[in-house]
């Protein structure tokens, strides 16, 4: 079996699912894609900032895959333009944003954080724009707000939610960007991203992580 999984061939991992999406969630995943990559490139952080695409997490287990609408690896080429990434030949995103799709509550507020979680990703922001609680929250989250964040305590632990983070701001500890929600925008709600080089650069110290490309 292991030698099996060992030798499967390309095709047996997809780049992406191509899963219909809502008008919504498609404009908020391409406005979250093109304003993280530009705020990063402004900021002067080198980093990839990926979306939509298959994040493999199991060498021959292609079910074990996650599609994020936004992913950023620091520390890595901006120009890079890969169709999937595979963790054993490369890393885990260092930041992930999910976007809440019809797949459901659980899926994203209870599976997805676990999921992520085993892949070793530093932090997870979860984004609802509908804002519609399930009957019963406290199985899944203590509150229902429109973004959650989720975070590395430390590098030896889990993905853990962070109660007194988010609302319609959240701030990404790994990146040193607000993600803010706009609803009052026209002709659709949208988000903003923002933040500041210092709050970047610090947090790209603390990760041991060069500031400047080698």
């Amino acid at each position: 079996m292991d030698a099996q999984r060992r030798t499967l061939p390309e095709w047996a991992y997809p780049a992406s699912e191509k899963r219909p999406v809502t008008t919504l969630h498609h404009r908020l995943r391409t406005t979250l894609f093109t304003q993280t990559e530009r705020h990063l490139r402004d900021q002067g952080v080198r980093a990839f900032t990926g979306s939509n695409q298959f994040v493999y997490f199991e060498e021959g287990n292609p079910r074990k895959a996650m599609e994020p609408d936004l992913y950023v690896f620091l520390d890595e080429d901006p120009a890079m333009r890969p169709d999937k990434v595979k963790t054993w030949e490369w890393r885990a995103p260092d930041m992930v944003l999910e976007i809440r799709s019809r797949r459901g509550i659980a899926w994203h507020h209870d599976l997805a954080p676990r999921f992520y979680a085993e892949m070793g990703v530093k932090e997870l922001i979860l984004l609802d724009p509908t804002l519609q609680p399930p009957r019963d929250v406290g199985g899944i989250l203590p509150e229902w707000k429109r973004l959650h964040v989720f975070r590395q305590t430390s590098p030896s632990t889990s993905l853990r939610y962070v109660a007194d983070e988010g609302g319609d701001r959240a701030w990404s500890d790994v990146i040193g960007a607000e993600f803010r929600w706009d609803g009052e925008a026209e002709p659709h709600p949208t988000m903003h991203v923002s933040g500041t080089t210092e709050a970047i650069r610090a947090r790209t110290q603390e990760l041991g992580l060069p500031e400047e490309p080698p």
